[in-house]
């Protein structure tokens, strides 16, 4: 029973000690998933735009492209006509995706420039 055991372990499990990661070098099972799993520690920075903001249109032609921009990309809008053209109501509630950085330092100076614009940004790990 105890062989049987020990012989299911070294076949379907890589044992208590593992076998080779990706490279064939030996390592635990833990390492083993992981390595494999996972590359290099990476930051993805994103943002989003919870409050209204307001951007006034002189002509229909400039107010269609940037509604095509903000709608295909997840913003909300609304759309008010003015005594001088249109006023947009914009706002983005889902989380988007803005740049991936490869160290912490630059991850947070990307987050701190979105800040500065009025986004709301976080960092979220990127394996």
């Amino acid at each position: 029973m105890f062989k049987k055991l020990l012989l299911c372990i070294a076949v379907f499990g890589g044992g208590i000690l593992g076998t080779t990661d990706f490279f064939g070098t030996p390592c635990f099972l833990g390492q083993k998933a992981f390595s494999a799993q996972y590359g290099p520690h990476r930051y993805w920075v994103q943002f989003r735009q919870p409050y209204w903001r307001e951007q006034q249109f002189g002509s229909r032609e400039e107010m269609e492209s940037s509604l095509y921009a903000w709608r295909s990309n997840g913003w909300e809008v609304q759309v008010f006509p003015s005594p001088n053209g249109f006023t947009v109501r914009y706002r983005l509630m889902q989380w988007g995706g803005s740049r991936i950085c490869d160290t912490l330092r630059e991850a947070r100076e990307w987050a701190a420039h979105l800040e500065d614009q009025g986004y709301q940004p976080r960092i979220v790990d990127h394996r």
